[in-house]
């Protein structure tokens, strides 16, 4: 099977690498194409996108909010390209949410695990989770 997985921090890197080692357990001919870190990485994941390029805070986010564009039109691409069995989503919700409708609209599965903290921001993102993500595993 064909992975991708997109984590956008530092803890979603680690989950992901853990998740990749697991995965590589069951399917050892699996491939990972992922957008996170050097847990991923050393993992066995192909890295695509180091979360740090993808951080922004502050002020910040609002001069970054073009590149964040450029990045997800290119997420879009490359998941094309790559063809996934499915996508695994790792909290990252702004992004993430995005990404989910795009492989809605694509027909590739899409897995949130960890899914983003729909207590602690929009309960809107708990409708998306439903109807773009096939399976949750928190």
């Amino acid at each position: 099977m064909r992975y991708y997985i997109v984590a956008g921090e530092r803890s979603g890197d680690m989950y992901g690498g853990n998740l990749i080692q697991a995965l590589k357990q069951e399917d050892p001919q699996a491939e990972f194409r992922c957008w996170g870190g050097n847990c991923m990485q050393r993992a066995g994941g192909n890295l695509v996108v180091h979360y740090r390029s993808l951080v922004s805070m502050g002020l910040a986010f609002v001069f970054n909010i073009l590149k964040l564009y450029k990045y997800l039109q290119f997420c879009k691409k490359d998941i094309l390209h790559f063809r996934p069995h499915v996508i695994i989503l790792i909290d990252y919700a702004g992004f993430n949410l995005q990404l989910a409708a795009f492989a809605k609209k694509h027909h590739i599965k899409t897995f949130y695990y960890t899914p983003p903290k729909l207590w602690a921001w929009h309960l809107s993102r708990m409708q998306k989770v439903r109807a773009y993500g096939d399976k949750v595993f928190s």
